[in-house]
């Protein structure tokens, strides 16, 4: 325990995770996690200088929302109550096509998009379409082209929420309202490059185990992630035809060579330029046809943060796919998030 100085300020806060004890001499062992830094490659400590060390700033700050405070009577009567931390999570076990369902407090990140003809229209009348993450107490990050869908136009976002008009699954969504939509200043819509937009709602979001912030990838690599794979999740399709899920659902894909994405939308009217690497990111399932589709646009596209339980970042926004949903050997368009993240702390974090 003494060996780790990284869990200081956790032993202060009683969030320990013992992992047992020396058989001789009976020193608690704790596990002594790698900092969320090592994960994006970048220094320990971000200077002031760092472009992105107020991300990796609020991913440390909002990590403490897994979390709960739990107070229990001591056997002594003479002592005081017992605080005690624990975490209130599900971690993720290693749509969506081919995809399955989320448990309950597994990506309360996740926020789901209302959509309206009328600004004063009530959420009875709300069309539910895009996905989106939150990634603060005041905004959720999804896709420009999520700003209508259709005559619509985005008004609401629902966190918390795992099965639609479901009141009995114990997820406790709720609704906010969208006052300001914040398209990346280069996005025409006219194609699918800068396809990302802030929304800001109404109010603050209280966090809970159901809704509390995912982390942003600062890292232009992604070779860190384990195994070269990522996490989908969303309430879309599961097949190209049919409706969109009742359930939040969730599968594992991979991220694929550029040239594969450069290939497939060559001559794209949406991609005029061609498939940008910089600002976008390949990836699909080869062998299960495991993919985004209608109804899973804006959703984050995620990585465990290894040793954090609980705890993912952000690397990619679902983009754009081919026509027809869970082709083999047809991948997907991502937004990368880290190309983003100056714009994002401007605006989020000014």
């Amino acid at each position: 325990m003494h060996a780790c100085t990284s869990l200081n300020k956790l032993i202060r806060e009683g969030k320990v995770v013992y992992c047992g004890s020396e058989v001789d001499t009976g020193t608690a062992k704790v596990c002594c996690p790698r900092s969320f830094r090592q994960f994006n490659k970048q220094a320990k400590g971000p200077p002031k200088t760092d472009p992105y060390s107020i991300a990796i700033q609020k991913c440390y700050e909002y990590s403490d929302a897994r979390y709960v405070t739990k107070i229990t009577l001591s056997d002594i009567l003479t002592q005081p109550p017992i605080k005690r931390r624990d975490l209130d999570c599900v971690k993720s076990k290693p749509l969506i096509i081919g995809g399955v369902k989320a448990q309950l407090k597994e990506f309360p990140h996740m926020a789901l998009i209302g959509y309206t003809n009328r600004p004063d229209s009530p959420i009875n009348k709300t069309k539910w379409a895009c996905g989106g993450s939150l990634i603060s107490d005041r905004y959720v990050l999804t896709a420009a082209h999520c700003i209508r869908s259709g005559e619509f136009e985005a008004a609401w976002v629902r966190l918390g929420e795992l099965v639609l008009n479901n009141d009995t699954d114990s997820s406790q969504p709720k609704d906010f309202r969208i006052i300001k939509r914040i398209p990346h200043p280069q996005y025409t819509g006219s194609s699918i490059y800068f396809d990302i937009i802030l929304l800001k709602l109404q109010e603050n979001v209280q966090f809970t185990p159901h809704m509390r912030p995912i982390c942003l990838y600062t890292s232009s690599d992604l070779a860190p992630t384990l195994h070269n794979n990522a996490l989908i999740t969303g309430w879309g399709k599961t097949a190209t035809g049919e409706e969109i899920s009742e359930t939040l659902l969730k599968a594992e894909i991979s991220f694929a060579a550029d040239s594969e994405c450069t290939a497939t939308y060559k001559g794209e009217k949406k991609l005029a330029m061609g498939y940008d690497p910089t600002t976008m990111i390949c990836a699909g399932d080869k062998y299960k046809g495991r993919d985004t589709c209608d109804g899973d646009s804006g959703g984050p596209l995620q990585v465990p943060i290894p040793d954090w339980t609980c705890l993912y970042s952000q690397v990619g926004i679902t983009s754009y796919g081919g026509f027809i949903c869970g082709q083999k050997n047809v991948s997907s368009i991502y937004t990368k998030v880290s190309s983003y993240i100056p714009w994002i702390q401007s605006i989020v974090w000014p």
